[in-house]
């Protein structure tokens, strides 16, 4: 459960982890995290350990800058970025291991840079079926070259030690309307990125990515179908290829996407 805490600039946002207590028949909360600056969760098996892992997209971005630290180190913060809290296979505190994945990670395409809004949102799936779930992100605000806003999104794979190796580095590939194979045209106010889902939509027990892109056609909004988790073969959808009605108003097609 995340929430905000209205106008309260000092408390902005709380994430909490609840379980199932059967001694007391009740619901317990186990984990906090608060004044994260969250705009998106994700749960997945990143490492692979059996136990479930927590990412917490575009943090600290909107965060207040005199608090702690939930997300990672204040320079971390500018364009946004993914916490990731580990379930412990020893039993211990959910969430004693972290990492923080932004645009100036080793291993991520790109640079941060203030308003991309890393991690704004979230989907989890075992793309390349090595049985460790990756996880897909996207930046809505990112620019593309002159195009302020034209959006990207991510995948970052799933390892031994998480979404990073032990030297801190990450393997992860981005995708924009000008990576090769991507139909259309990266532009200023896209938002390519602002929902990402998976799901198999093609029945061949791979995983797929969807990517929406609301701003596209001036904000008649578009989605594209990267089939496992690749530019080839991607396809994009929009109102006016599904022959939607009203192709005159901002549909914002893609704003929002639903794993499957």
């Amino acid at each position: 459960m995340a929430y905000w805490t209205a106008g309260r600039p000092s408390t902005q946002s709380h994430v909490r982890l609840w379980k199932w207590d059967a001694e007391r028949s009740e619901t317990a909360n186990f984990w906090n995290t608060d004044n994260a600056g969250v705009s998106a969760l994700a749960a997945g098996d990143f490492d692979g350990d059996g136990h479930d892992d927590l990412a917490l997209g575009e943090c600290r971005e909107i965060a207040d800058e005199n608090i702690d630290d939930p997300c990672g180190p204040e320079p971390l913060a500018k364009g946004g970025g993914v916490h990731v809290h580990y379930g412990s296979p020893t039993g211990g505190s959910f969430g004693t291991r972290a990492q923080t994945l932004h645009q100036d990670t080793a291993g991520v395409p790109g640079v941060a840079e203030d308003g991309d809004r890393f991690g704004a949102a979230l989907a989890v799936a075992d793309v390349d079926r090595d049985g460790r779930d990756d996880l897909i992100a996207g930046a809505p605000g990112e620019a593309i070259g002159s195009g302020a806003g034209a959006g990207a999104a991510w995948l970052l794979r799933g390892g031994a030690k998480g979404l990073l190796d032990a030297e801190g580095t990450a393997s992860s590939v981005a995708w924009n309307q000008d990576t090769a194979g991507v139909p259309g045209v990266a532009e200023a106010g896209d938002a390519f990125g602002a929902a990402v889902a998976t799901g198999d939509y093609d029945g061949d027990r791979v995983p797929d990515v969807t990517v929406g892109s609301p701003g596209e056609n001036a904000s008649l909004g578009a989605v594209w179908l990267l089939p496992k988790g690749s530019a080839n073969g991607s396809a994009a959808f929009s109102p006016r290829t599904l022959g939607l009605p009203d192709l005159t108003t901002a549909h914002k097609y893609g704003k929002p996407l639903a794993s499957r």
